[in-house]
Parts: C-alpha cells; sequence; structure tokens
C-alpha cells in the first residue's frame, strides 16, 4: 500500500511539474501558445480548399471524358456511314 501511495505521489508530482511549465510557457509568451491553433485553423481551412479544388478538378476532367466518348462515338459512326455508302456504290457500278 505504501508503494502504491508513493509511485500515485511520483505521477501527480510529473504531472504538477508539467502542468506548471505549461502554464510557465503560456504566461511568458502568449502569442506563441495562440499560434498553434491558429496554424491548426489555417491548416484545415487549406484541406478543405484542396478538397474543393480536387472535386472541380475531377468534375471537369469527367466532363471531358464525356465529351471525348460523344465525339468518338460520332467519329466512328460517321466513318462506318461512310464505308456503307461506299459499299453501295460500288455494289450499284459494278
Amino acid at each position: 500500500m505504501g508503494a502504491q501511495l508513493a509511485a500515485f505521489n511520483a505521477k501527480l508530482n510529473s504531472v504538477t511539474q508539467r502542468q506548471d511549465r505549461l502554464e510557465q510557457a503560456i504566461q511568458s509568451n502568449p502569442e506563441k501558445a495562440l499560434s498553434m491553433p491558429l496554424m491548426r485553423r489555417d491548416i484545415d481551412n487549406m484541406r478543405d480548399n484542396n478538397t474543393q479544388s480536387l472535386a472541380a478538378i475531377k468534375a471537369s476532367v469527367d466532363q471531358v471524358y464525356d465529351l471525348t466518348k460523344w465525339l468518338l462515338g460520332t467519329l466512328a459512326v460517321g466513318v462506318f456511314s461512310l464505308a456503307i455508302a461506299n459499299f453501295f456504290q460500288r455494289k450499284g457500278d459494278g
């Protein structure tokens, strides 16, 4: 029981010392203490902006992909119709 109490007191002293150092750091340089939450907020804002930019780029790529499919499909139908017209024209001449 005495050993557990001594270990508990040692841990309590350690936590108290850490808290005192933290309080001293905040009191000695409050600007530095506030800079971390502000940087975190800026990083979160940048992350949100990047996410929105990536979504916009994905939408643009999807739009170009769909347009390309339509153009290639139209081109293929045009070539196919020319081939059929040429085939029937040769058959009619022959």
